[in-house]
C-alpha cells in the first residue's frame, strides 16, 4: 500500500504572496536597527555561537541520530561541544561518537555564513558538499535486507542515492520519494526554480519552507536528507540577514505534521512554523540588544551601566508616549476590534456551557463567568501585571507595564474540583520604529501557565483584514487549551 506516491516537484503555489508574514517584515525592520549597534559586541557574538550550537545538536536529535539530556544540551550550548560535559547516562550513545557529529553539524552552519559572505549561488555541487560535511563522522545508515530484517549499511556521502529510500510507515504504507534515476534532473529543476524565486523577491519564510519541502520530496541522498533540508532553509534565512532555522525536539511532531500537509498541497502551515522560529530568534536578539550594557568590572561600572540603561528606557518611554498620542486612534481601532471578537466568542461558549454539560452541571454545581475590561490604561483595570509580565517573559515578548489595553477573563467554579481561570491580555506598546500590539493568553488559577505557544503580535502598519484571521486562529487555540485544562482538572 502506498500512502504517498511520488510526483515531480511543483513550483510555488499561485497565492505565495499571501503566505508571507507582515509581522516578520516589521520585526526585521526593528532588528536591522539593533543589528548595527550589536554587530561587534561580544554578547551578540556569543548569542550567534549558541544559536549555531543549538542547531548542531537539535538537527541530529530530530533525526534520531542520538539523544541528549535536556540539561546537558543546555550546558553544551552554553559551554561548547566537549565530550567531557557528557557524563554516562546523559546520552544514548558514547560522547566520543556524538561530539564529532555535533562538530560536523556546527561546521556546516558556520560554512553557510561563509557561503553567503562570498555571494555564491546555490548549486547541486554545493548541496553535495553540505551532505558530505554533515555526514563526515557518520559511517553507516539503517536499511532493510531482502528478508525484511533491519541492518546497517555503509553510508554514501556527498553523492545522490543509488537505490530507493522509501520509508515504511507504522501502518505498513509506503511513502515514495523520487526514484534514483530521476534525482539529478529533479535537483537541477529545484535549483533552477529557486534562482527564479530569488529574482522574483519571494519572502524568506516562504522560500525557505518551499525549498525545504521540495528537497525532502526528492530525498536525493541515501540518508541525512532532513539535516540537509534544514541547512538549505537556514541558508535562505542567513542570506536575508535572518537566523538559522532551528527545529527543537519539542516541535518535532508539529514539524512532521506540517511537512505532511505540504505533501498534500498545503504549504501554509509549514510557512507558519518557519516564521515562528524566526520570530523567536528576532525577539531574542532584540531583547539582547536591550541588555547590552557597559563593561561591569567594578561596582562603579555596574552603577554607570545601570544609569545608561535607565536613560535608554526613559528615552523609549518618551518616544512611546509621543507615538501613542499620534497613533492612539489606530491602536484603539485594532484593540477594540479584537476585543469584540474575543467577547463574542467567549459569550458564545459561556452560553453553551450549561447546555453542553447537561445533567453533570446539576451534580457538580459548575458556574462560569466572564469579566471584560475595556480599552484603556491597564493599571486601572485591576490586573495582576506581575503575572502578565512573567508570562510575557516566558513567551519572550515585552510586558504590558503601563500600556493601554484590554483584558477578558473566564472563571469556572465547581464544587468538587479546583477553580479555573484563564485570561486574555491585549496591550499596545512601542518597539523602536515598529508600532505594535501584543496579546497574551494564560491561566491565572490554579497557577500561571501560558495557553499560547507565542504571543499574538500585530502592527498598526497591518490592515485589519490580515490581522483578524490570524487573531481568530490564535484565540481559538488558546480557548481550546484553556477549556482542555479545565477538563483535565475534573
Amino acid at each position: 500500500m502506498t500512502n504517498y506516491k511520488w510526483n515531480p516537484i511543483e513550483d510555488l503555489p499561485n497565492n505565495w504572496r499571501e503566505l508571507a508574514s507582515s509581522e516578520l517584515a516589521g520585526l526585521f525592520a526593528v532588528w536591522k536597527e539593533h543589528a548595527t549597534r550589536l554587530k561587534d559586541s561580544p554578547a551578540y557574538q556569543e548569542f550567534e555561537i549558541r544559536l549555531r550550537r543549538e542547531w548542531a545538536i537539535e538537527t541530529g536529535i530530530i533525526e534520531g541520530l542520538y539523544d541528549i539530556d535536556r540539561g546537558i544540551t543546555r550546558t553544551l550550548i552554553e559551554r561548547g561541544l566537549h565530550a567531557s560535559l557528557i557524563a554516562h547516562g546523559d546520552a544514548n550513545r558514547p560522547a566520543e561518537e556524538i561530539i564529532p557529529m555535533l562538530k560536523d553539524h556546527e561546521a556546516v552552519v558556520e560554512g553557510l555564513f561563509d557561503f553567503v559572505g562570498q555571494q555564491r549561488q546555490l548549486s547541486t555541487s554545493y548541496i553535495k558538499q553540505v551532505h558530505q560535511a554533515l555526514t563526515t563522522h557518520q559511517e553507516t545508515t539503517a536499511a532493510i535486507d531482502p528478508s525484511g530484517r533491519p541492518i546497517q549499511v555503509t553510508l554514501l556521502r556527498g553523492d545522490w542515492k543509488k537505490w530507493p529510500n522509501n520509508p515504511i510507515r507504522p501502518d505498513g504504507g509506503i511513502h515514495e520519494y523520487c526514484p534514483p534515476e530521476q534525482v539529478a534532473s529533479e535537483m537541477d529543476r529545484l535549483v533552477e526554480m529557486h534562482q527564479q524565486h530569488l529574482a522574483e523577491g519571494v519572502p524568506p519564510e516562504v522560500e525557505a519552507a518551499w525549498l525545504h519541502h521540495r528537497f525532502t520530496q526528492i530525498h536525493p541522498f541515501q540518508d541525512g536528507n532532513g539535516r540537509v533540508a534544514r541547512a538549505l532553509a537556514s541558508l535562505i534565512f542567513i542570506r536575508a540577514g535572518w537566523f538559522p532555522f532551528v527545529v527543537h525536539r519539542d516541535n518535532r511532531s508539529e514539524y512532521i505534521d506540517c511537512l505532511e500537509k505540504a505533501d498534500a498541497g498545503d504549504l501554509t502551515p509549514l510557512v507558519a512554523i518557519f516564521g515562528r522560529t524566526q520570530k523567536k530568534a528576532f525577539n531574542q536578539a532584540i531583547k539582547l540588544s536591550d541588555n547590552v550594557l557597559l563593561p561591569v568590572d567594578s561596582v562603579e561600572q555596574v552603577i554607570q551601566a545601570g544609569a545608561e540603561y535607565l536613560k535608554t528606557k526613559e528615552e523609549i518611554r518618551r518616544r512611546y508616549d509621543e507615538e501613542r498620542a499620534k497613533h492612539h486612534t489606530e491602536y484603539k481601532q485594532i484593540a477594540e476590534a479584537l476585543q469584540t471578537l474575543t467577547i463574542n466568542r467567549i459569550d458564545e461558549l459561556v452560553g453553551k456551557f450549561d447546555d453542553l454539560l447537561g445533567e453533570a452541571n446539576n451534580e457538580q454545581s459548575f458556574h462560569i463567568q466572564k469579566y471584560n475590561y475595556g480599552f484603556g490604561p491597564m493599571i486601572n483595570a485591576g490586573i495582576d501585571l506581575m503575572t502578565s509580565a512573567k508570562i510575557a517573559n516566558q513567551l519572550e515578548c515585552e510586558a504590558a507595564t503601563l500600556s493601554d489595553g484590554w483584558v477578558c477573563s473566564v472563571q469556572i467554579w465547581q464544587s468538587r474540583a479546583p477553580q479555573i481561570q484563564f485570561q486574555f491580555d491585549f496591550y499596545t506598546m512601542l518597539n523602536t520604529n515598529w508600532r505594535l500590539a501584543c496579546g497574551l493568553a494564560y491561566l491565572t488559577i490554579p497557577e500561571p501557565l501560558p495557553l499560547c505557544r507565542e504571543a499574538f503580535e500585530c502592527s498598526t502598519n497591518e490592515n485589519l483584514t490580515t490581522v483578524i484571521p490570524r487573531f481568530k486562529q490564535w484565540l481559538e487555540e488558546a480557548l481550546l487549551l484553556g477549556f482542555d485544562h479545565w477538563r483535565r482538572q475534573l
